[in-house]
């Protein structure tokens, strides 16, 4: 399964995206994030091939509603468990995963970051002030 982790998140992702077809996709974001592999610095990640012998899978879910939040990490989550059949899966109920928490999903509200105050100066160097030091 590690050797092809994309091709399983993204087929959970489509699987998500099948089963809430009825939701418009602008009104929720699911994201992974893979700690073993790109968990960091995704694809601007310099080594591409994973040699782990394990992954920390982190599923993301930022949605117009708690609920629908809720819903869908569910849903994800459990498609990773038990509706997983890969290319090379010996066990396709996926029973090869460890949860960090019990319940395997915690939620909080999320916050997008937005700039909403534009300041206007002469020098733009003003702001960022530079102080250097020379030490013998």
């Amino acid at each position: 399964m590690i050797d092809i982790i994309d091709y399983c998140l993204e087929d959970t992702i489509a699987k998500t995206e099948e089963f809430f077809e009825h939701i418009p996709k602008q009104d929720y974001k699911l994201y992974f994030h893979v700690y073993g592999k790109n968990g960091v610095m995704g694809d601007r990640e310099l080594v591409m091939k994973t040699l782990s012998h394990e992954l920390g899978i982190v599923t993301e879910v930022v949605a117009k509603t708690q609920e629908l939040a809720d819903a869908i990490c569910h849903f994800a989550a459990g498609t990773r468990l038990h509706h997983m059949d890969y290319p090379g899966s010996l066990n396709k109920s996926c029973g090869n995963m460890a949860f960090m928490a019990s319940p395997m999903e915690f939620f909080n509200k999320a916050y997008e970051f937005n700039v909403h105050h534009l300041l206007e100066v002469e020098d733009p160097y003003f702001l960022f002030p530079i102080t250097m030091h020379e030490i013998r």
